[in-house]
């Protein structure tokens, strides 16, 4: 199933520990592939738990199957010269 990454970005960028916010695909035998989530928090600010992220993303109205299954702490997204997220950076720092 496709799933949007910039919606997912979008709404975990307005957590309010989070600064910044960029979803990638990490491989699973059973569906193929899931989501993680990488984020880059506020200053000072303490980290959610996936569960609370989970939980923060069914009260915007997202489904389930949206849901990252993964969180990951970043001090920086990694970025192209002119300032866009490069997924596939993000997915082999995690796979």
């Amino acid at each position: 199933m496709k799933i949007s990454p910039v919606e997912l970005d979008v709404a975990l960028e307005h957590h309010p520990a989070v600064a910044e916010a960029a979803v990638c695909a990490y491989p699973d035998e059973r569906l193929g592939e899931k989501i993680c989530a990488c984020l880059v928090l506020q200053a000072d600010a303490e980290a959610p738990t996936l569960e609370a992220l989970q939980a923060y993303l069914l009260e915007q109205g997202f489904a389930k199957f949206k849901l990252p299954e993964r969180l990951q702490m970043l001090e920086q997204l990694p970025r192209n010269p002119l300032g866009k997220v490069q997924r596939f950076s993000l997915q082999e720092s995690i796979s």
